[in-house]
């Protein structure tokens, strides 16, 4: 799509332990700073907690969201991450807004996927063991750990609130949404809203709306 809005996130650093529980709160987050306005609480949207380290977040309380997010984790996960060195791997999870535009065919009416909007996330997972004793040194590594992935989520967080908000123009009336990792050449897996039948389930026309 020619006037496509590429979102690049800087690359995340994070423990492998820790790395699912932050996308996810990425992920949702950009979701949900593009959900309709008329969102309320308590109907559309739902308190979340981290496990792995303390930090609160908002999401859509829809369970189609939730679960072609955390499919799409576990491909990228299982598939979407490349070693780079000793204890370390790299990979590149995305988010597109699309909308289905009509086409014409010598066999009849067919609809083309047009991306609008782009969120590129580069991840880099730290997998060394993770200390897990109650001696002083061990405790000392795990506070760091979750008070470092607490400050990396939340400045990534600040970024794609500051990057989303920035310029609304662009948005169209409706449209859907999908997570995929980047493969070589930049092609890319995919896991699609309409696939789960997010708006159908929600029981309203668009899901996603600019107004």
């Amino acid at each position: 799509m020619a006037n496509r809005h590429d979102q690049q996130l800087p690359e995340l650093e994070l423990h492998e332990h820790q790395a699912k529980e932050a996308l996810q709160v990425l992920l949702h987050s950009i979701v949900l700073l593009r959900a309709p306005k008329q969102l309320t609480i308590g109907t559309d949207l739902v308190d979340c907690h981290t496990s792995s380290f303390p930090l609160p977040y908002a999401k859509l309380r829809y369970p189609e969201v939730t679960s072609m997010i955390d499919d799409s984790l576990l491909k990228f996960f299982s598939t979407g991450l490349s070693p780079i060195g000793p204890e370390l791997s790299k990979g590149t999870i995305c988010l597109d807004f699309y909308v289905n535009k009509p086409t014409g065919s010598w066999f009849g009416p067919k609809t083309e996927k047009c991306v609008f909007e782009k969120w590129i996330l580069p991840v880099l997972v730290d997998s060394t063991p993770r200390p897990v004793g109650d001696d002083t040194a061990s405790v000392i590594e795990r506070t760091r750990t979750r008070e470092t992935a607490v400050e990396r989520v939340k400045s990534t967080m600040m970024i794609i609130y500051d990057k989303a908000m920035s310029d609304l123009s662009h948005l169209p009336e409706q449209f859907q949404f999908e997570v995929g990792e980047w493969e070589g050449g930049g092609r890319s897996r995919r896991n699609s809203s309409e696939d789960r039948g997010i708006r159908g389930s929600l029981g309203r026309t668009g899901l996603f709306t600019a107004s």
